[in-house]
């Protein structure tokens, strides 16, 4: 997006393989969502007033798209509700960060 934006033509190239690092623990996986969130303060400052009420409305529900995790048949049920459970402690995670950096209560790691 920020090539795009630039002015920079992205192609799709068959040959090239991107590799990411997995992120190993909890610990990582919200520090990077902190990082990301913080990118994105100043889209969500242009609409503060809607973005509150978008985070609070959504931020907190459970997160219907995870409940696939319970067809996952190589899952015991006691690991699919764990999963579920984790996917729904980093939306509210997300959410309280996202109403932290909209409030000015935290700084942003990236922006």
């Amino acid at each position: 997006m920020r090539a795009n934006e630039k002015g920079i033509p992205v192609e799709y190239a068959q040959e090239v393989i991107v590799n990411h690092p997995a992120r190993s623990n909890v610990k990582d996986i919200l520090k990077k969502r902190r990082r990301v969130m913080g990118g994105q303060l100043s889209k969500m400052k242009k609409n503060s007033k809607r973005s509150f009420i978008i985070i609070l409305a959504k931020g907190y529900f459970p997160p219907i798209k995870a409940l696939k995790l319970f067809l996952e048949k190589e899952l015991t049920f006691s690991e699919r509700f764990l999963a579920y459970l984790l996917c729904y402690y980093f939306k509210s995670y997300s959410a309280t960060y996202r109403l932290a950096l909209l409030l000015g209560l935290a700084k942003p790691e990236r922006s």
